[in-house]
């Protein structure tokens, strides 16, 4: 039943080797997650018959939570987040637990880009992922750090061919920019010297401020003033 299934999960009867310690596990439950541990653990292999099995890809601390997340109750509380997704899926792939690393992979199309990330994407063959980090990455190339990626030439590639593309369009949308301020300068200039030109014509009597002593040949005062607003208001927009 149940409880005699959840009773032999709980027990321990292999031990994980690291590094910096030791943990008892339950090679059922490691065996029914990953076809790797299922012929590591129920072959004549060496780890088979000791049950003693070294991991070498991740701390204790980082395993721990990986094996609490297979649990079939204590994983529903292992939650996969920025935090952990990159041990997770690093362990998901390297023991084919193909329903972590779906997981991992479509966290990854959200969580910040890095370039551990992409290395890992493609370490994973996560074609999609990678895409989406070299994409981010290109995009503000000087914010990250690419000397990992010169022993990957065809990772370091992959980012800087979506790098020129982006210099391409950065470079038209400065032009048209630029392009946009020389033309609002132009009308700028244009309309300061009709302001001159059109003061310069005026009659003594309707220039702004002028008095009128002269005949109004312009026509009424109200014309006159008008006028004088007009070209002060010009002047002070430009």
């Amino acid at each position: 039943d149940l409880a005699a299934v959840m009773a032999v999960l709980e027990g321990g009867d292999a031990v994980a080797v690291f590094a910096d310690g030791e943990l008892p596990v339950q090679s059922v439950l490691l065996r029914m997650s990953s076809p790797v541990f299922e012929a590591m653990l129920a072959s004549s292999m060496s780890e088979g018959k000791s049950s003693r099995f070294e991991v070498s890809i991740c701390s204790q601390a980082e395993f721990q939570t990986f094996y609490n997340w297979l649990h079939p109750v204590h994983g529903r509380g292992v939650v996969v987040n920025d935090s952990n997704v990159d041990f997770m899926l690093k362990l998901g792939n390297y023991y084919q637990v193909d329903e972590l690393k779906t997981m991992c992979a479509s966290l990854l199309q959200s969580v910040p880009a890095t370039v551990p990330r992409l290395m890992l994407a493609e370490e994973c063959g996560l074609t999609e992922a990678r895409d989406r980090i070299a994409n981010r990455i290109a995009q503000s190339l000087d914010e990250y750090d690419l000397e990992p990626l010169k022993a990957n030439t065809e990772l370091l590639m992959a980012v800087i061919t979506r790098v020129k593309p982006l210099f391409g369009s950065h470079k038209r949308k400065l032009e048209e920019r630029n392009e946009a301020l020389r033309t609002e300068r132009g009308k700028r200039a244009d309309a300061k010297r009709i302001a001159v030109l059109l003061e310069e014509k005026l009659p003594p009597a309707i220039k702004p401020g002028a008095t009128i002593s002269e005949p109004d040949v312009w026509g009424p005062i109200a014309a006159t003033q008008w006028f004088s607003s007009k070209i002060a208001e010009l002047k002070r927009k430009l």
